[in-house]
């Protein structure tokens, strides 16, 4: 029962860190909503929200783009094979003309 009380605790300071952090932020929207005073409007909160919503609407409507991957079933059948490759010293399959696999 003693480790009970010690995680209460914990969480409770977690929580209460959590709320300051809040309300800073809070503060710090303010602040910044305001920065020069009582001037009628300082900075244009709601046509950054306007252009941040026409923005993302823009982008949910957009059609996605066409696959060039082709199908599996498109893939033809009858691929080259590769010769086996030579253990003796022999020039590069560029030198020689030789296709590279």
């Amino acid at each position: 029962a003693e480790t009970d009380w010690r995680i209460e605790v914990l969480n409770g300071t977690i929580v209460l860190l959590q709320a300051i952090f809040v309300v800073g932020l809070r503060l710090l929207g303010q602040n910044m909503i305001d920065p020069y005073g009582d001037d009628l409007e300082d900075l244009s909160v709601i046509t950054y929200i306007n252009i941040g919503l026409d923005t993302s609407s823009i982008i949910m409507s957009a059609e996605p783009p066409q696959s060039t991957v082709p199908e599996p079933s498109t893939v033809p059948s009858s691929v080259p094979e590769c010769p086996p490759v030579a253990t003796s010293k022999t020039p590069p399959a560029t030198l020689t003309g030789e296709a590279n696999c």
